[in-house]
This record gives structure tokens, C-alpha cells and sequence, in this order.
């Protein structure tokens, strides 16, 4: 760095009396007009010996006596998520939300898509083992199940007709009981012991969690291929609402919520969750605990001083950026420039929580405490916030911390169905492929096995030299996203889910159900792939929980299907 001094003032002024020049400097720094920031980062000249000496005659290398942080007290104030709910605000009335506990992951909610329904036997078996178990807590019941949990006329399953016929005759409906057991105690329960009672609410908690689950949170908008959601602080605690308008799945993060400033969401918080700030001080101390401050430290960081050799693994001259990058821009000149001006200390927040900053001092190396205000508080232009989410509708930013206790470390399997939505420019088409489904066994298999029919052309005239074609055939799991005029839409029209046949083509969950949607801008010309994902986590209690995810992410390219329609070749 070169300093010289600069007179911004005109000498006439200054020599008059009018004014009285102040001190002024400008930094001279080597730079590139380039865009290649190599050239930069070399800071190379003609004469390195002249730049030394003029930092010598202008001072630069004078010690200074200024302290270097040694030690920071901070307090925060926490207020805890404590409720949930999907979709976001429409700025009509207060959301509903849900409690949710200390222990809820969070992706959970989000993402379990609603479970299909057991089925009949499933329920058969689930029910024999609940007698089963009731007889070893000394309640014999089975009878009575029996009777009064009769399977409904024309069920089915898995298994033949004749064979299930016979097993469902002497089973009871699991569902049906637990129905029963969800609303209260039934009155065959009532003179059972306390362990035939403890057996029961344990066969029914394994009952949901492993075959037949509560629905999900249903945050999943099919027509956007992403999830809505919002949460927010407890009610009676200054509550504050967060949304998240466009979360495409995986790991949930601050960035992904905005504030909304005029939201409500009315239910009552769960009392485990602690209302005193974390950091708070104990009985009989004056201040929360100081605590060490550490240089910022990073791999690859450039060396504190100029001068100073880095080592000799890291190259910035392989660094590859252009003028229009500037987030890339933005964090090389940080990591090489300004990133040994920064310092860091620990602060314990709650695991999900928003956490303000309510004081911050700093002690240096000479014993000087320092009261550091909160950055950001300036004009718009000068602010400088990091962290925190944006509040929806306008510029600024929510003034605290936003941490969300998702399932970090989430085992992810194979995709058990996955749709790619794809534009075939030469049909002039969006197309939705299903690629791999999950069958009646829950085994995943591919559709792009499937044998496609042979073309039924009727003979041709042996006296015709063209032969006239409607339309050709596509494979059954490329299933058109046909164009439908919509009052409302972006364009005009939304993507409906169409058929080149006489029946329903789609055998997935993904595409299931019709009137099947989808926003025409939600397809890239590149495409979409959207899968199913079982997801395997702990929640913060160490349980294991598990559900299947969707997961949107970018296709493949554009794609032909060698559909053709009103076409004539010739014969031979």
C-alpha cells in the first residue's frame, strides 16, 4: 500500500484564512483494467525499490499504538421458533400454526410427502400384532377385535384374491384401531392393566411411524416444484413471522427465509422451550461471561502483510473471474485484501431461534474497552449487514440471527421415482419423463425398459408412392404437458398433464392425479429433474426419524422424442 498526502482544497483558500485544511489521504494501489484479477493480485511494477522508499518517507512503517482485540462481552436476546405451518402469508388474517418441539427436525415437516395409504394387508398383519401383544400384557381381546374391526367388503391387496379373502376374514383393521386408540381409551381397553394400556400406545406409536404415517406437512406446490413454508417465534414474546417463498428441499438455512413484517401466526409454543436468553448471566453475576477473540483464519488465506510470502500451495494466479462475476469478484478481494481486518468470537444461540445482539464491547490489548454499535444502522447505501434475512417488500434486512435446527448430516438413498420435465423444441412440446417409478413392492424400476407397442399402420395402397402419417408414437412414459388458457397465470395458459393414449400414462406419485398442473416457466430450456428421496436423520433427541423427500434440480438439456404429426413419407 502507498499513502501520499493529497490537498483537496485550493491553496488561495487555504492561504486566506477562509478554511483551514484538514488531513487527507488517498490509497495508491497497483491495479489491473483488466478483467483478469491475476494481474492485480501480482501487484507487479517497474520498480519495487521506489515503492518501498516512498512507504519509508510517508511513515508507513512507523509503529502505531493501537490495541489489537483481545477479549469481547456480548449479550443476545433469543426468541425461539416455536411454531410452524405450510404455505406462506397472503396478507389475509393470522396463519394457523402448529406447535413445534425442542426435539421436531424441521425437514421433517417440510418435506414428508403425504404417505400412501396401507394396504390391506399391511393392516392385517399390523393388527395381529397388536393382539399378539395385548395377550402378553395379560388382555385378551382378539375376539373382540376381531368383531368390531371387520375389514370392509371388496378390500385388496398384494395377494390373490381367494388367499387374501381368507386372511382378512379373521383379521382386524389396524387402521380402524388406531383411529379408535387416537381419539381416546375404547371401551375394550378400559379394564385392561396399566401394561395392557403402555402396550397399546407403544403398538400404536410404531403403528405410524412405520406403516401407516400421519400425513405430512404438505408444503410441496406442485405447479411451482418447490415448497412453501413459514415459521415464527412464540405469540406472546414480540412474535415474528419468517416465510420461505421458494425452498427447492435439503438442508433449511437463513438465507432461505425472508421476514414478514405484517404476518401473525396464531398457536400456542411449547413450554420446553427455554424463554430466558441462553447467554444470560447467573444469580449473583454482574455480566455475561467475556470471551477470547481470534483473527480470522481461513484455507488458502493470502498473508497478513504485503511483503510476505504465502505459501507456496496457494496460487492466486489460478484464480479464473470476469468483470460480470461479481460475487466471485466480491469474495476474491475480500480473501485477499480485507480478510486479515476481521475477528472472530463464539456466541451460543439456541438451535432454532432469532437472536438479536443487545451490547458488545471489546477489550484490546491495552486494557480499552470499546462500545462497538450495531453495523447496518446508517443510509441504505452505507449499510452492511451479513446474515441476516431479508424483510419482504422492501430493502431492508430482519436485525438479528436466524438459526433453523434442521436434520444436518441427512443420509439420502437412490431416488425411488424420478420426472424429468424437458422441452422438445423440434415438437414444440414440454414433455414429462418418467424415468424410474417404485412399484406395488417398493422396488424402484425404469420405464425406459418398457417395450414400446409396434405401430398399427393399415396396409398401404400399393398404388400410393406416400404413405400419410397423423401422428407417430412416443414411448408410454413420455407424457405431454399439454398448454391450457388460465385466467391468472404469468403467461396466460399453465402445463396440464395430457395423454397419448385413452388412459392415464403416468404410474408415479410425482405426476399422479389429474388435473395435474405446472407453471410453464418452472421448465428451463435445459429442463427440470424432480425425484424422490428417502432421507434417513436424527432428531436432537438421537431418535432416528425417516421420510421421503422431493428434490428439484436442474435436467439434462433439450431432449427430441421423435414425435412428428401430419407427416407423409414414402412407401418403400
Amino acid at each position: 500500500m502507498i499513502v501520499a498526502e493529497a490537498r483537496p482544497l485550493a491553496a488561495a483558500l487555504v492561504n486566506s484564512g477562509l478554511f483551514v485544511r484538514p488531513p487527507a489521504f488517498s490509497r495508491l494501489e497497483p491495479q489491473s483494467v483488466t478483467g483478469d484479477p491475476v494481474a492485480g493480485v501480482a501487484a507487479a511494477m517497474h520498480d519495487p525499490l521506489w515503492a518501498l522508499l516512498r512507504q519509508w518517507q510517508v511513515g508507513e512503517f512507523a509503529g502505531e499504538d493501537a490495541g489489537t482485540p483481545l477479549a469481547v462481552t456480548i449479550e443476545t436476546a433469543s426468541a425461539p421458533i416455536a411454531l410452524f405451518t405450510p404455505g406462506v402469508p397472503n396478507g389475509q388474517g393470522a396463519l394457523a400454526g402448529q406447535p413445534i418441539g425442542s426435539r421436531a427436525t424441521l425437514d421433517r415437516l417440510i418435506e414428508a410427502e403425504p404417505p400412501a395409504p396401507a394396504g390391506s394387508r399391511q393392516r392385517a398383519e399390523a393388527g395381529a400384532a397388536l393382539i399378539a401383544a395385548l395377550a402378553e400384557a395379560g388382555l385378551d381381546v382378539a375376539t373382540t377385535l376381531r368383531a368390531g374391526y371387520p375389514f370392509a367388503a371388496g378390500a385388496t391387496g398384494d395377494l390373490p384374491r381367494p388367499a387374501l379373502a381368507v386372511m382378512l376374514r379373521g383379521a382386524a383393521d389396524a387402521e380402524a384401531v388406531a383411529s379408535d386408540l387416537e381419539a381416546g381409551t375404547p371401551d375394550w381397553l378400559a379394564p385392561g392393566s396399566a401394561a395392557a394400556k403402555i402396550a397399546a400406545q407403544d403398538w400404536l406409536g410404531w403403528y405410524r411411524a412405520a406403516v401407516s404415517p400421519s400425513a405430512g406437512g404438505g408444503c410441496w406446490d406442485p405447479m411451482r416444484l418447490e415448497y412453501h413454508f413459514s415459521v415464527a417465534t412464540d405469540a406472546g414474546r414480540g412474535q415474528k413471522v419468517f416465510a420461505a417463498p421458494m425452498h427447492l428441499g435439503g438442508d433449511v438455512d437463513w438465507y432461505a427465509l425472508d421476514q414478514m413484517p405484517r404476518a401473525t401466526m396464531s398457536g400456542g409454543g411449547d413450554p420446553s422451550f427455554p424463554i430466558v436468553p441462553p447467554d444470560a448471566a447467573p444469580a449473583g453475576d454482574g455480566a455475561p461471561p467475556a470471551a477470547l477473540v481470534s483473527p480470522l483464519r481461513f484455507a488458502g488465506m493470502a498473508a497478513d502483510r504485503f511483503w510476505e510470502f504465502e505459501d507456496g500451495r496457494v496460487n492466486f494466479g489460478a484464480m479464473s473471474v470476469q468483470v460480470n462475476d461479481p460475487a466471485r469478484l466480491c469474495l476474491i478481494e475480500f480473501a485477499t485484501v480485507y480478510g486479515c481486518d476481521w475477528f472472530t468470537a463464539p456466541v451460543e444461540v439456541p438451535a432454532s431461534a432469532f437472536t438479536t445482539i443487545t451490547s458488545l464491547s471489546v477489550v484490546d490489548t491495552f486494557g480499552v474497552r470499546t462500545e462497538i454499535s450495531r453495523a447496518g444502522t446508517g443510509p441504505a447505501d452505507a449499510r452492511f449487514c451479513l446474515f441476516e434475512p431479508n424483510v419482504a417488500g422492501g430493502t431492508d434486512t430482519a436485525r438479528g440471527l436466524l438459526t433453523i435446527g434442521g436434520a444436518r448430516g441427512a443420509l439420502e438413498g437412490p431416488p425411488r421415482e424420478t420426472v424429468l420435465f424437458l422441452r422438445d423444441e423440434t415438437a414444440n412440446m414440454v414433455w414429462a419423463v418418467e424415468t424410474t417409478v417404485e412399484d406395488s413392492s417398493g422396488l424402484t424400476r425404469s420405464r425406459q425398459d418398457e417395450r414400446r407397442p409396434a405401430p398399427d399402420y393399415p396396409a398401404p395402397d400399393p398404388r400410393a408412392e406416400l404413405r400419410y402419417t397423423l401422428e407417430t408414437e412416443v414411448p408410454r412414459h413420455w407424457i405431454p404437458m399439454v398448454p391450457v388458457p388460465t385466467a391468472g397465470a404469468a403467461n396466460g395458459f399453465v402445463l396440464r398433464k395430457g395423454t397419448m393414449t385413452d388412459g392415464d400414462d403416468s404410474l408415479g406419485r410425482i405426476l399422479a392425479g389429474k388435473p395435474r398442473d405446472l407453471y410453464d416457466p418452472e421448465v428451463p430450456r435445459g429442463g427440470i429433474r424432480v425425484s424422490r428421496i428417502p432421507t434417513l436423520a436424527r432428531d436432537a433427541g438421537g431418535r432416528p426419524v425417516r421420510w421421503t423427500a422431493l428434490r428439484s434440480g436442474e435436467g439434462f438439456g433439450e431432449l427430441t422424442s421423435g414425435f412428428a404429426s401430419d407427416s407423409a413419407e414414402k412407401v418403400g
